[in-house]
C-alpha cells in the first residue's frame, strides 16, 4: 500500500556539534557594547569612591615653611580630576548604553560619573583667583581690600607654623594712608565666644600668622612699586579674618610687631 500523500515532512537534521576546542560564538555587537559600559560604570564608581575622601581638594597646594617653599600633591584629588575629565566624555557619549545596563551598574555609573564631574567643577572654581575676578577691571575679589585695588596679589596657600597648618586665602599689598600694608586673608570660623570680636580677641587669633609673615619676610616675595616711584616695602601687616557673612580686620605696624616679638622674648 502506498504511503499517504499528506504525511508530514521529515524533521530537519540537527546541526553538527561544535568541536571541543572551538571558541564560543561572538556576542551581538550591541550586547557587547552594553556589557563593556557596565564594566566602565563600576570603574567610574570605584574612582569616585577613592576620590570622595579628597572631594573638592586642590590637587596641588603651595606649602610655605620656615626655610623653603614646596608643592603638596593630593593624589586622591589628582585621580578625581583625571576621572572627572573622562566622565565628561563618558557620560554623554555612553548614556544610552548606561541606561540599558543592569540597574545596579546603571546606578553606580551615574553616581560615579556625576560625582567625578562635580569634583572637577569644585576644583576648577577653587583655582579662580580670589574666587573670581571683577568683570570691569580684572581685579581679584578680596574680603580685606575695602574697595582698594590690591597690588602683588597671590592666591591660596598653606602656611605651616609650629607644626600647625594655616589656610591662607590670599595675600597682597594695599595702599593705606600713603603707605603700603601687607594684607593676609585668613578664613576663620567664629564661635559664640568670639563674637562680638575686638582687637584683643582678633590679635590672639592672628598673631602667629603676622609673626610668621614678619620673620620669614613673606611681604617681600612680590616687589611692589608704589605711586610710580621706586620699590618700597610695607609699613604694616594686616590680617582680614572672615567667614561667609562676617569678618574682622586688624593690623600692626612693623615697629609694633618688632616690639611685641621682643616683649615675648623677655
Amino acid at each position: 500500500m502506498d504511503a499517504p500523500t499528506n504525511a508530514p515532512p521529515p524533521p530537519p537534521s540537527p546541526l553538527p556539534p561544535l568541536p571541543p576546542n572551538a571558541p564560543p560564538p561572538a556576542p551581538i555587537p550591541a550586547v557587547a557594547a552594553v556589557k563593556r559600559t557596565g564594566h566602565s560604570c563600576i570603574v567610574m564608581f570605584v574612582v569616585f569612591a577613592i576620590t570622595a575622601l579628597s572631594f573638592g581638594a586642590k590637587p596641588m597646594t603651595q606649602i610655605v615653611r620656615a626655610n623653603f617653599n614646596s608643592v603638596n600633591f593630593n593624589l586622591g584629588s589628582c585621580l578625581g580630576v583625571i576621572g572627572g575629565i573622562l566622565a565628561l566624555v563618558f557620560l554623554p557619549v555612553r548614556l544610552k548604553a548606561i541606561l540599558k545596563t543592569k540597574k545596579a551598574y546603571m546606578v553606580l555609573g551615574l553616581i560615579g560619573s556625576i560625582g567625578l564631574i562635580a569634583h572637577l567643577a569644585v576644583v576648577a572654581i577653587g583655582y579662580l583667583p580670589g574666587d573670581g575676578a571683577t568683570p570691569a577691571a580684572g581685579v581679584p575679589r578680596t574680603v580685606g581690600a575695602g574697595g582698594r585695588r590690591p597690588l602683588g596679589w597671590m592666591g591660596k596657600e598653606q602656611w605651616t607654623i609650629n607644626g600647625r597648618t594655616y589656610p591662607i586665602e590670599a595675600t597682597y599689598h594695599l595702599p593705606m594712608n600713603g603707605a603700603l600694608q601687607y594684607t593676609i586673608e585668613y578664613p576663620h570660623r567664629f564661635n559664640a565666644a568670639d563674637w562680638p570680636m575686638d582687637d584683643t580677641g582678633a590679635l590672639a587669633v592672628v598673631w602667629p600668622v603676622i609673626r610668621h609673615a614678619y620673620e620669614q619676610q613673606l611681604y617681600q616675595r612680590v616687589p611692589v612699586t608704589k605711586f610710580g616711584s621706586s620699590r618700597s616695602g610695607p609699613a604694616s601687616i594686616g590680617v582680614a579674618l572672615f567667614e561667609r557673612t562676617r569678618g574682622y580686620r586688624i593690623s600692626l605696624t612693623m615697629e609694633q610687631i618688632k616690639q611685641r616679638i621682643q616683649d615675648e622674648g623677655e
